[in-house]
Order: structure tokens, then sequence, then C-alpha cells
């Protein structure tokens, strides 16, 4: 546990498994990576884990600055206020999506294992990159907010600016959510075709709570990133 050896078993994956693995997390309703290990002892890279959330937040710190910058170049006036860079935003980014990435799959882990029982469950480590690459489906957001910095101006159309940012966030969020029930439900549904109507309604509690935990993360995100000051 305490040599390199142990833990380079969690990034023995090359560039071409990597971008093959971002690749299938593009489609939201594909469910191979749950399907291809059920055995609860059965573990998987976490490089996904370490550089998706990297890139992410250097890309959602960019992406709100960036926003920022822009409107105050191409849509201000001379009085209005000079941006100051909020470098919070980097050190709340790095909270927020290793956070969330490493905090929730283990709740579900253990949630699965002590309040639901599952007998056959998803390895911690392979939740977590579950949730890792689910993250990919962010990254257009970071694109789109800059965008909208340019072509639509906060001052004239504030309303259409805000309506846009939500869309476009709710659709991440709607996509990464579903990206990460669809590849956890084969699992839970193979261990309640023998169960009980009690861990039924359990692991349907535990899903809805995985959707409200996640659906409070998007908005978090809006909030701090998708916001033009």
């Amino acid at each position: 546990m305490f040599q390199v050896g142990f833990y380079s078993r969690y990034f023995d994956i090359n560039t071409e498994e990597f971008l093959g693995k971002i690749v299938l997390a593009l489609n939201p309703l594909n469910h191979s990576s749950a399907m291809a290990a059920q055995d609860e002892h059965a573990e998987t890279e976490l490089y996904g884990f370490l550089w998706i959330n990297a890139t992410l937040v250097f890309l959602m710190f960019v992406s709100s600055t960036g926003s920022n910058l822009l409107a105050l170049w191409l849509h201000s006036d001379e009085t209005d206020a000079r941006y100051e860079y909020n470098f919070k935003l980097l050190t709340l980014s790095i909270t927020l999506f290793y956070g969330y990435t490493a905090l929730v799959p283990a709740a579900f882990y253990a949630l699965t294992a002590y309040y639901v029982e599952l007998k056959e469950r998803l390895s911690m480590t392979r939740l977590i990159s579950i949730y890792s690459y689910a993250n990919v489906l962010w990254i257009p957001s970071t694109v789109a907010n800059i965008v909208l910095a340019v072509f639509v101006s906060r001052k004239t159309h504030q309303t259409v600016l805000t309506v846009l940012q939500w869309l476009f966030v709710a659709a991440s969020a709607v996509l990464s959510g579903l990206s990460i029930v669809w590849k956890v439900r084969p699992i839970i549904q193979e261990n309640l075709a023998n169960g009980n109507e009690e861990q039924a309604k359990k692991a349907k509690v535990l899903v809805g709570v995985l959707i409200a935990v996640h659906f409070i993360f998007a908005v978090v995100i809006k909030v701090c990133f998708f916001g033009i000051a």
C-alpha cells in the first residue's frame, strides 16, 4: 500500500484505450463499461478520474473567466467596471469535481453494501470511473459558455443569455446523469431479479437520491461557473 507499484495498476492504460473510453462516454446510453465487470472485487483504472477531472477543472475556470473577459471586451462601455480575476473559482472547481466524483460513488458503494444489501456490486473504483467518464459530457457546455459570451450581449439580451446558459447546463446535466444511471442500472436490475419487494424499494430510493444529488451538483455548477458577472 505504501509502494508506488500498489497504485500503478490503477493507471495501467494506454492512450488508445483511454480515448476509446472517452468515445464510449460520449454516448450516455452505452452501458458496456458497467457490464464488463459485475464482480464486486473487479477493479478498473482511475486514469480518467485524474485527467478528465483535471481537464474539467481547467476548462471550467477558463470558461468562466474567459466568458466574462470576452463579454467585457465586446459588449461593455466605459461605465462598466473592470473585471477582476477570481482564482477562488479554480479551488472551487477542484473541490466540486474531484469531491463529487469520489465521494458520491463511495457513498453509493457503501449504501449498496449495507443499506440495499446487494449481493453483486460494482467495485468502488469502477463506480468512480463511471462518474469520471460521464464528466466528459460537461466539456461542450464550457465551450458553449465562451460562444455565448461572444454572440449574446448581457446588456441587451440578459434574459436570452440566462436561458441559453441554463439550457446548455441542463443538457450536460441530463446527459451525464443518464450516462451514470444507465451504467449502474444493469447491476441493480440483476440483483433485484430474485430480490424481495423491500430491497426493490430501497434500490429505487437509492437511484432517486443519485439523481437528486446530480441535480444539485448541476445547479451549483451553473451558479458558480455559468453566470456572466
